[in-house]
Formats: structure tokens, C-alpha cells, sequence
């Protein structure tokens, strides 16, 4: 007998499976991972930290019976949105979503290559001036920062306070721009927010 396992009800089995197999992968923290939503002992622990709206998201329309370690539990969407399998991943892992311990090196090596694409100039200033290295520097100024804002507000702002300094922080365009992006996709925060400076 099977320790855990998943079910999953639909009345629309061939779109449903091709919903699913869009969900292979997701963007976790501004890079695509792949995403073992079959797995109870993954899905379990996610599932319950879901808003109503990311439930029905991610189970467009079917029913979820999943049996763990704390027995079985039921999840069920209502809304029928089944998203059709993309070559770039829709689903975003967010923070609230998996371990409240962001992954401070990942996090790191995302904005810095970032902000190479991006914003080279910047960067080649700071390695011109013999400014501290980027993620021993980056990782400082994340770390000094409030943990009870958002993950996605404070790496953004770590990033700003890196090329900028925290001058940019005091200006209402930039504080409603972190506020606005605090919840999205980390790339996306990041390229909303650096237009605004």
C-alpha cells in the first residue's frame, strides 16, 4: 500500500492533462525550475499555503484528493481555466508558496545577472570604481534589511541600494513601484522597478 499518492478529477480529461503538463515547469525566484506538482510530499505542504484565486489557477476546474504523511486531504477549483502547454513556464513559485528561508545564493545570482543584461553600464561602473564585490555586497544589504517586508520587495531594494544607494528608497515613484511589484514574479519586479529610476 502506497504511503501517498495523488488523485486528480476532472470532467475534461484531455485538457486537464495538458494543463498539467504545462505546470512541468515553473519560475522560481526569476529562474525556470522544474516543478514536481505529482509529488504529495512537495505538493502537500504547498497546497494549503495557496490563496483561493492560486488554487483555482493551478487546478482549473479539477478536483485534488492527495494523501500524505497527515492522511488525506481535498482540493477542489471551480473555475475551469486550463492553461495550454507553452514553451515559457506560467506558474510562479512564490514565497509564501514554499519555506519562509529564501535561498540567499540563488537570489544573488539572479539579480546579478540581471543586472549585467540589463544594466551593464552600471555594473562595469561599480567594477571601474573598485566597488565591494556584487554578492558579497548584495547579500550584506539583503540581509540588513527588514525580514518581515516581502522576499520579492527586499531583493529589489538590495539591488537598487547596490547601484544606486539608498537615496533612490525616499523618492514616491520607487516606493509605490516595490509596493506594486512586492508580490510578482522577481524579474518582472525588477524590470518594473529599475524603469522608474
Amino acid at each position: 500500500h502506497a504511503q501517498s499518492g495523488i488523485v486528480i478529477a476532472t470532467q475534461t480529461p484531455d485538457k486537464m492533462r495538458e494543463h498539467f503538463a504545462s505546470l512541468f515547469q515553473a519560475i522560481l525566484l526569476g529562474e525556470s525550475v522544474f516543478f514536481p506538482f505529482y509529488r504529495p510530499d512537495y505538493l502537500g505542504p504547498m497546497l494549503p499555503r495557496l490563496n483561493s484565486e492560486e488554487l483555482n489557477l493551478m487546478l482549473a476546474g479539477g478536483s485534488l484528493l492527495l494523501r500524505g504523511v497527515d492522511g488525506w486531504k481535498n482540493y477542489h477549483s471551480k473555475d475551469v481555466n486550463v492553461r495550454p502547454l507553452k514553451s515559457s513556464p506560467w506558474w510562479v513559485i512564490k514565497e509564501h508558496h514554499i519555506s519562509d528561508v529564501p535561498n540567499i545564493a540563488l537570489l544573488t545570482s539572479n539579480v546579478e545577472s540581471w543586472l549585467w543584461q540589463h544594466q551593464p553600464a552600471l555594473m562595469l561602473t561599480k567594477i571601474e570604481n573598485n566597488h565591494p564585490h556584487f554578492q558579497t555586497e548584495f547579500q550584506r544589504l539583503f540581509l540588513d534589511l527588514d525580514d518581515a517586508q516581502p522576499l520579492i520587495m527586499r531583493v529589489v531594494m538590495a539591488a537598487i541600494i547596490f547601484v544606486y544607494g539608498e537615496e533612490p528608497l525616499n523618492h514616491s515613484d520607487i516606493q509605490e513601484a516595490l509596493d506594486k511589484t512586492q508580490n510578482d514574479e522577481l524579474l518582472f519586479a525588477l524590470r518594473y522597478t529599475f524603469t522608474q529610476l
